[in-house]
């Protein structure tokens, strides 16, 4: 299993309750039970955390096998380039992506960090800190995401929709072809990284030709409009089913687990893990180890 654990000092200090309840009701409804999402079992609390229980993710978050492979010889060789590899977990983060829309969930944190990695090697959406339900024609305000990834109205507060989360994958693609980040530069500050956001045209034309399948399905959900991103028209989903970057992936057939290009390696134990299965979201607290005082596993927190 994978255990999540959240402080609740840390929750009230940083205004995270609200997004944690919405969180809880999206994984624990039906919207859920996706295989594209990761399983929520229980979630629960005392007096200090809340806990989420979900379904065994030993191989850690897309971001740790992308950056972070270690002494993993197959997963050195998946990224870099338009590899099979690279369409596949695409491929997994836009079905995710697709089934939260169908129910009108806007992601809002579409990032390697939130993508997990199952023990039969499928990728899953793993954490929704930012999901939010809104109706076709909504918009909110609210300031959140992984800064990185967030879209151009995002920074701007010009009120956005679930068009964020185009904007959040076209970002993706760009990073596992090249296993480099699209907008952040080291050293980076937040306002020059959100210039580059707000203004993405010469990043855009400094980092490639629009001749490849994948640049042009990058620069096709980069827009800083969000009306003119693919899948945000008429055709929905099916406008990027039917880009030439997926030509050889049936979103039906070709992402499964058995399709799944890399496996993690069967576990001895948590410190075998990439990534601990026991998360703390917490980075300041000094009572965070184990054992937990009892917890109470409720419908709710």
């Amino acid at each position: 299993y994978t255990l999540r654990i959240v402080s609740k000092r840390k929750v009230f200090a940083k205004s995270w309750d609200q997004g944690l309840l919405r969180e809880r009701a999206i994984l624990t409804s039906k919207i859920g039970e996706s295989p594209f999402v990761a399983r929520c079992l229980a979630t629960g609390s005392n007096r200090a955390k809340c806990v989420v229980l979900a379904e065994a993710l030993p191989g850690g978050d897309l971001y740790g096998l992308l950056h972070e492979p270690g002494d993993d010889l197959d997963a050195h060789h998946l990224f870099g380039g338009d590899t099979p590899a690279v369409r596949y977990y695409a491929g997994c983060a836009l079905r995710g992506v697709e089934h939260l829309h169908s129910h009108g969930v806007a992601h809002r944190a579409v990032a390697p960090e939130h993508l997990w990695i199952d023990a039969r090697g499928a990728l899953k959406l793993h954490e929704l800190p930012c999901a939010v339900r809104l109706a076709a024609a909504d918009r909110t305000n609210t300031l959140c995401g992984v800064p990185e990834y967030v879209a151009p109205e995002v920074v701007l507060a010009a009120g956005h929709d679930h068009a964020v989360d185009l904007w959040a994958l076209g970002v993706l693609v760009f990073e596992l072809v090249s296993r480099r980040a699209l907008f952040a530069r080291s050293g980076d500050t937040p306002a020059r990284l959100f210039a580059r956001v707000v203004d993405p045209g010469k990043t855009l034309k400094s980092v490639w030709s629009a001749t490849s399948n994948y640049a042009a399905l990058v620069t096709g959900l980069v827009k800083p409009r969000p009306a003119e991103r693919l899948g945000a028209k008429h055709d929905g989903f099916a406008e990027l089913w039917d880009h030439k970057f997926f030509r050889h992936v049936d979103p039906t057939r070709d992402l499964g687990p058995d399709r799944a290009p890399w496996t993690p390696p069967r576990l001895q134990g948590a410190k075998d893990s990439p990534n601990d299965p026991l998360q703390h979201d917490d980075d300041d607290d000094d009572d965070d180890e184990l054992p937990l005082p009892p917890l109470s596993f409720l419908p709710g927190y």
